[in-house]
């Protein structure tokens, strides 16, 4: 093909996408070079007998490149939301010295059970089935320490069973105990240890089973 031949054919493939684009431009109606409109969105209706909800204070202001604030488009999250958390082990030895005036040497020797970190590293503890049966093992050990005292030689029951549980939740959780975990306390020690004879280690049960939940092993 002659150069005669082909300039008729480029002309009208030039004119056809001219006429494409004018088209395309016509029909959205929009102008490629004009500002953008921001989208506003219709404003909720606030109740006025409502809670205000509480957030976090984003505090200061940091600036990144292309003098963008970097806490832009982080979403407030609900206060308590990451509430739950397991407590890794170097928490956890203090907890225990806190609450029972001193760190059951079992805790170190299952303390790959509990995740043990190398220094200047973290990582997020999770809870499984082992490091709950090694947290159970732990607590019992040190409660048996907080039993060995002759107010603990009276066998429970129903009655001074629902007390001590009581004080346990109060010690370790640092909160009162509601009526179902009470309720659950007392029926471990007066019901769940019958092939226990001694009083102390049926209560030294009881304060593990407080010690080991979820209550005390979370932030």
């Amino acid at each position: 093909m002659n150069l005669k031949t082909l300039t008729p054919v480029l002309v009208s493939l030039l004119a056809a996408a001219c006429a494409d684009h004018a088209t395309i431009d016509i029909k959205m109606q929009q102008n490629p070079n004009a500002p953008v409109e921001p989208v506003v969105k219709p404003v909720d209706p606030v109740d006025p007998t409502a809670p205000v909800e509480a957030v976090c204070d984003q505090g200061y202001n940091y600036q990144g490149f292309g003098g963008m604030r970097l806490e832009v488009g982080r979403d407030e999250d609900q206060v308590g939301f990451d509430r739950d958390r397991v407590k890794p082990l170097t928490a956890l030895r203090g907890e225990y010295a806190r609450v029972l005036g001193t760190t059951p040497a079992l805790l170190d020797s299952l303390s790959n059970t509990f995740g043990v970190t190398p220094p200047r590293w973290y990582i997020e503890p999770e809870s499984t089935a082992v490091s709950l049966y090694s947290s159970m093992r732990v607590a019992f050990v040190g409660c048996l320490g907080v039993t060995a005292t002759a107010d603990y030689d009276v066998a429970p029951d129903p009655t001074n069973a629902r007390a001590k549980c009581g004080a346990f939740a109060h010690r370790f959780w640092s909160r009162e105990a509601n009526t179902e975990e009470l309720d659950s306390c007392v029926e471990l020690v007066t019901n769940k240890t019958g092939e226990e004879p001694a009083a102390r280690r049926k209560w030294a049960y009881a304060c593990a089973s407080v010690l080991s939940s979820t209550s005390f092993l979370t932030y």
